[in-house]
């Protein structure tokens, strides 16, 4: 009987003590032990689970606790990296320094009396329709323009020959030949059915309200630069621009002009300015 007791107490030593104080019955028990299979679903080893002592945490819930902490951590740290990157907006201008904006665009502008560009054009009209393409325009003096369109889908072009002072014009490439008028816009709108304000346009395209035309409203971004025009019965929306060259303002890069059902878009992709 002492020896089996020895035996015993060897064989129960492989165990920790926490891990049979579920099985009381163990202990006390003076039968011999039988060799316990390393598997752990032996019915042995069914009751080894200490039970959870009441307002003690487990391990589980420690390391849940831990993972909520690392987790709120690492957003607080990326939130404070956002807002120490973020530049803050530039201030708009002064009533003042938009007209000394103004008056600079205005003084480049009267230098260069010779400019052209190019880019595209979609053109549209309620009730006639419209049409899209390649756009060049050429500024030769005050007065004296030429405007190139090309339709690469119907392979259709036309060049327009104007003058801003008589207001007349003359358009080639429609079939039946050439055709003259004393007003370029009406020209344009009896033989095409688009509606483009021909008189305003050029200085529009340039950043700037038509000078003989009275502005009924008129709105600046805070470089500046034009953002909505009402002038001669057209809304026109400035809705990109391009940075200029060293000693050029910049210029509009996108341009929507709207009225009365008409409405012309321009996405201008290169300029040039003859040197004064």
């Amino acid at each position: 009987m002492k020896l089996n007791r020895v035996l015993r107490s060897a064989h129960l030593a492989r165990f920790p003590r926490d891990r049979l104080g579920a099985c009381p019955e163990v202990l006390a028990t003076n039968r011999p032990l039988p060799r316990l299979p390393r598997r752990s679903g032996h019915p042995w080893l069914r009751c080894q689970a200490t039970p959870q002592q009441p307002g003690r945490p487990d391990r589980q819930t420690f390391r849940h606790v831990a993972t909520r902490i690392m987790v709120l951590a690492m957003a607080a740290l990326l939130g404070a990296c956002a807002t120490t990157s973020h530049t803050p907006a530039a201030s708009p201008l002064s009533p003042e320094e938009i007209a000394d904006h103004v008056r600079q665009r205005e003084t480049w502008a009267s230098n260069y009396v010779t400019w052209s560009f190019s880019g595209r054009a979609a053109i549209s009209k309620e009730g006639v329709g419209g049409g899209s393409g390649r756009i060049e325009w050429q500024q030769h003096d005050h007065a004296r323009y030429t405007i190139a369109l090309s339709a690469p889908v119907t392979r259709q072009s036309w060049r327009l020959i104007g003058d801003l002072h008589s207001e007349s014009g003359r358009i080639e490439g429609l079939q039946g030949g050439p055709r003259e008028g004393e007003f370029a816009e009406d020209l344009l709108l009896e033989t095409t059915g688009w509606h483009v304000p021909l008189q305003q346009l050029g200085s529009w395209v340039r950043g700037m309200p038509a000078a003989a035309y009275p502005v009924e409203s008129i709105e600046y971004d805070a470089q500046g630069r034009l953002s909505r025009l009402r002038q001669a019965g057209w809304t026109v929306d400035y809705t990109a621009w391009r940075s200029g060259a060293p000693g050029q303002p910049d210029l509009p890069q996108q341009i929507e002009a709207a009225s009365e059902g008409a409405r012309v878009r321009l996405v201008i992709e290169d300029w040039m300015f003859a040197t004064p």
